[in-house]
């Protein structure tokens, strides 16, 4: 099969670069933004409280409300000494999606070199063959920097069990994502003593990870389609 014409070769390497420059950008995002969310308000004896913590790869924020004060809290995961399994799962996401800004950032330099620089053969040869390779290192970066959150619950169930000395029968520890209305133990002491309603779940950063691992995903079938066709050859 023959060589594209300069127009599809153009094209080619448009589709290509805006993917990673995509990627880079969904990336980048979310390593800024909350991954993970928890809300939970009450009314009792006609005070209403709620609290909202959010975890981010680099902390985690509370915000309570009470008596209309609200009180806002930032602790770094390097403080977190109760929740060492969870701070260690953000590490892995957070170390992913660092790797991923870093791999994407190479394929786009070397979509570049292979666009603009037209002598040396051999070297753009091996650049062909890194943009194929790493193209797939991408996908696979960027799948385990979210899926590793999947573990969520069992990490935090775990944490709480070794800091409390007792099970974990939060929400938090039962499902990766929900919503619930209904009685809560604020005591512990297997009573509802109040009602109210929680919603907690993946955020933003969360999300972006995996629209990022789409555009990888489309990257990867971008330079299979044409290694195939050889377009750059």
């Amino acid at each position: 099969m023959g060589s594209a014409s300069p127009k599809a070769l153009r094209l080619h390497t448009i589709i290509m670069f805006g993917l990673v420059l995509f990627t880079i950008l969904l990336a980048g995002i979310a390593y800024a933004v909350p991954w993970y969310s928890d809300t939970f308000t009450y009314t009792s004896t006609g005070i209403f409280y709620s609290q909202n913590t959010t975890w981010s790869l680099q902390k985690v924020h509370q915000n309570s409300n009470i008596l209309n004060l609200e009180i806002n809290r930032d602790t770094l995961w390097a403080d977190m000494k109760d929740y060492p399994t969870l701070r260690d799962m953000y590490g892995v996401s957070m170390g992913f999606t660092a790797l991923a800004l870093i791999v994407a950032g190479v394929i786009g330099i070397c979509v570049l070199y292979v666009q603009f620089v037209r002598k040396f053969d051999k070297v753009r040869l091996v650049v062909r063959i890194i943009i194929r390779v790493v193209c797939f290192v991408l996908l696979i970066v960027a799948i385990i920097a979210w899926g590793v959150m999947l573990q969520h619950p069992t990490k935090y169930s775990d944490d709480y069990k070794k800091s409390q000395n007792r099970d974990c029968n939060l929400n938090l520890c039962k499902s990766f994502q929900g919503t619930y209305s209904g009685s809560f133990d604020m005591n512990f002491d297997g009573l509802g003593d109040v009602t109210g309603n929680e919603v907690w779940g993946p955020m933003a950063g969360f999300w972006l990870m995996v629209v990022a691992t789409v555009t990888s995903f489309l990257l990867c079938v971008e330079v299979v389609r044409a290694w195939v066709m050889k377009h750059d050859d």
